[in-house]
């Protein structure tokens, strides 16, 4: 049996936007089967089921004693969507069971909940409101950015509140003003190499249109987290951190089919509670994509940002990525990636073999997969992924590889 996720932390928005549906007029329609689901009276609803098989070479990412390992996975899932007018009401849920061979976890199985409430109107502005819980384990990037943390098997609740406002008409000003809420916490009486947190986040961005379908962009944004000791939830931060940003760039498309934006400007991150020294400089971020022809585009992404450090106060990283799709046929696709993220620590470190030493990492990642569209609702995938870190701590270095073969049913 499935078991059920806790509402009860993910209930205040998810529950005002269910009831704001019920106050709208709805899209009633037969029952069918269609390319993006089933239609059930006026909602749409689209089940899928995963598995796969693979091999991790250093499940937890060691360069002491690497730990190999076979691990199944099964994972099932749907999405409601419930249109009306030209907004529309989404929800989702997903169960993802894991299983290792020979390694257990308290957690074996990952479950996530959305609800989206999308509303978009005549003028051009559009509003949205988001709710999305994670009862996690395995993806710990979504809020591991730059990977200073490595897979130790930690369960841990992550929920994110989202609530946006925003503008985007051809040739015309726009904007986005939006609001995050974040909170994460290790659910688990083990030591954990990280921190708890929640936090408020705000962002604007101001947008001037200007020849030849771009625009200049104004961009602001502001946090305020409290970090807590994994070990003692409900307690006192032990450490508080409000930083923020100011950019300018543009945006748009270049030749009518590359779309692209670029920012760059002064950013800073503060600490109180503790004396802890911050950062204060150059941040920015950029992407473009490019259609190359014959079914292929290629997008690369950069940024350079402070974060948030588990074993010191922060860490610069600058980081670039570069995708490549390639539909070979149209039931036949490939896919290409890399990333590498460059991390530097201003602070010496303080504790164990590499103590007093300026820390500084490098890390790659690398993924292969093709996919084969086998029939509509039934698609078979290959997948390779190599993960590497050097660091002038030698202590921390790994090199790991994964490798799966799986299928996907439904849409």
């Amino acid at each position: 049996m499935i078991p059920t996720p806790p509402i009860r932390t993910f209930g205040g928005v998810a529950a005002a936007l269910a009831i704001a549906c019920v106050a709208v007029p709805c899209v009633q329609a037969a029952v069918e089967a269609r390319d993006d689901g089933i239609v059930l009276g006026p909602w749409i609803v689209a089940p899928w089921y995963e598995s796969a098989w693979g091999y991790d070479d250093n499940v937890f990412r060691s360069s002491v004693v690497p730990t190999s390992d076979s691990l199944r996975r099964h994972a099932i899932g749907a999405v409601a969507t419930l249109p009306f007018r030209s907004s529309s009401l989404e929800l989702d849920y997903s169960y993802d069971r894991r299983r290792y061979d020979t390694l257990t976890f308290q957690r074996e199985a990952a479950q996530e909940l959305g609800a989206e409430l999308d509303l978009r109107f005549g003028s051009g502005d559009r509003l949205r409101l988001a709710e999305r819980y994670t009862l996690g384990i395995f993806d710990l990037q979504q809020f591991n950015e730059g990977g200073e943390l490595v897979f130790r098997g930690e369960p841990y609740d992550y929920n994110r509140i989202d609530v946006e406002l925003s503008r985007s008409v051809p040739r015309r000003r726009g904007y986005l003003a939006r609001v995050t809420r974040y909170d994460l916490e290790f659910d688990t009486d083990d030591p954990v190499p990280y921190f708890d947190y929640s936090g408020l986040e705000a962002a604007v961005e101001l947008r001037e249109p200007l020849p030849a379908d771009r625009w200049l962009v104004v961009y602001a944004d502001v946090r305020r987290f409290n970090n807590f000791e994994v070990d003692q939830p409900g307690g006192d931060p032990y450490r508080r951190e409000e930083s923020g940003s100011l950019q300018v760039g543009v945006r748009g498309v270049l030749g009518g089919r590359t779309p692209f934006s670029v920012r760059l400007g002064y950013g800073r991150l503060d600490y109180s509670i503790i004396e802890a020294e911050g950062y204060s400089g150059l941040v920015g971020n950029a992407d473009i994509s490019f259609d190359l022809g014959m079914r292929s585009r290629l997008v690369v992404r950069a940024y350079r940002r402070p974060i948030s450090s588990t074993t010191s106060t922060y860490f610069l990283t600058q980081h670039g990525r570069v995708d490549f799709q390639w539909d070979l046929r149209r039931t036949v696709r490939f896919e290409l990636g890399s990333g590498l993220w460059r991390n530097s620590y201003p602070e010496p470190l303080a504790i164990g073999i590499c103590a007093g030493l300026d820390r500084n990492d490098d890390r790659l990642d690398t993924s292969a997969a093709i996919v084969w569209q086998v029939h509509p609702r039934l698609g078979i995938q290959g997948n390779v992924t190599h993960t590497q870190r050097t660091s002038n701590c030698s202590v921390i270095d790994y090199d790991a590889d994964l490798a799966s073969v799986g299928l996907r049913l439904g849409w």
